[in-house]
């Protein structure tokens, strides 16, 4: 399956696109899904979405964090002309941009500018962040018709926040999502979603119901769990972990379902098919999982040009590692322990 689906174009993108605008988009999204289908070494059509980074800096050192725990290494903010080169390149054909990384992408002052960009293009933007600059940049976010904002609180109180996230100003995130919701209700929008995650562990799963009333009482629209995992990807081998479905049977809580994928492989990556990533360096990448960047297309300083690098030698032979075509070279796929999954109450 790809990673942003023709389901998610009608719920995302669609409000966005005028009619001629969005066959286009679908067309591609076509070509896209048969050369996966296929897993040709050649792709039909240009990448169906974009993570972008924004910024490789972050105002938190959070201990669940990669970047927290000393392990990113690239920094700074990636320039709104870097971002505009590309867009202009595969603006008209891409879906979605996811906005996140290893980065707080909101410390980065263009990002606003960014999402404002590729709603010009009719292309949705979904973007993570940590909250605490939200409220600097609530305004410019709603002209920039921002589609989904998903807001980390991993705590319903101050000392549970702070367990995760221990010099990060809780009432700076309440106030911003407050903020966000008046500001959005006030103007009689229906965009952007307002989502709140929660870092929750099988000890913590009885919560659920309580940190969702939470939530919604500060103006959360809609809530997911995830468990943290402290491995990188590529980094370690991928251990089999226990489904929470039987932790949510014990618990009585038949609201709640898992959306973990625990028979995911490597084989099932559509990522070099239908993905491209933009790094806060100007980097093309092609997996939001590669946090290293391994999986690099261009070097820095090299033009990030999608045209010449979308069916090139290095993504070429990472389509061979994933099609079983490719073992005469070392596969950084192959140690992928990506293990994808929230729990969502209804």
């Amino acid at each position: 399956m790809l990673s942003f689906t023709r389901e998610d174009v009608e719920f995302f993108t669609r409000p966005l696109c005028s009619k001629e605008r969005l066959e286009t988009k679908l067309d591609n999204l076509d070509r896209i899904e048969r050369s996966f289908e296929e897993r040709s070494e050649i792709c039909a059509g240009l990448p169906v979405e974009m993570n972008l980074e924004p910024s490789g800096n972050c105002n938190l050192h959070c201990r669940g964090c990669p970047r927290g725990r000393g392990r990113i290494k690239r920094s700074g903010d990636l320039p709104y002309e870097t971002f505009e080169r590309v867009i202009s390149q595969i603006g008209e054909t891409l879906c979605n941009v996811f906005i996140s990384g290893f980065g707080e992408p909101l410390s980065n002052d263009d990002t606003p500018r960014m999402v404002a960009t590729a709603s010009q293009y009719g292309i949705s933007t979904v973007m993570n962040t940590n909250g605490t600059l939200l409220s600097k940049h609530v305004e410019a976010l709603l002209d920039a018709r921002l589609t989904l904002i998903n807001v980390a609180l991993d705590g319903a109180t101050k000392d549970s926040y702070h367990s995760y996230h221990p010099a990060a100003p809780f009432e700076a995130v309440v106030r911003g999502v407050e903020q966000l919701r008046q500001r959005k209700d006030r103007r009689g929008l229906r965009y952007p979603i307002i989502e709140g995650q929660f870092l929750i562990g099988e000890d913590s799963l009885s919560e659920i119901n309580r940190l969702k009333a939470w939530a919604e009482g500060i103006g959360i629209e809609q809530v997911k769990f995830k468990r943290p995992y402290l491995s990188i990807p590529g980094e370690e081998e991928r251990t089999a972990v226990e489904s929470v479905s039987e932790y949510l049977h014990i618990l009585g809580l038949d609201n709640v379902t898992s959306t973990e994928k625990l028979r995911w492989t490597p084989a099932d990556c559509a990522l070099p098919w239908d993905n491209v990533l933009l790094s806060c360096t100007g980097q093309i990448g092609i997996c939001c999982y590669d946090p290293h960047l391994r999986l690099r297309l261009n070097e820095p300083g090299e033009p990030p040009d999608i045209a010449g690098l979308w069916n090139g030698k290095k993504i070429r032979r990472v389509r061979r590692w994933l099609s079983g075509q490719e073992t005469t070279a070392v596969n950084p796929c192959a140690r992928c322990n990506r293990l994808p999954g929230y729990l969502i109450p209804a």
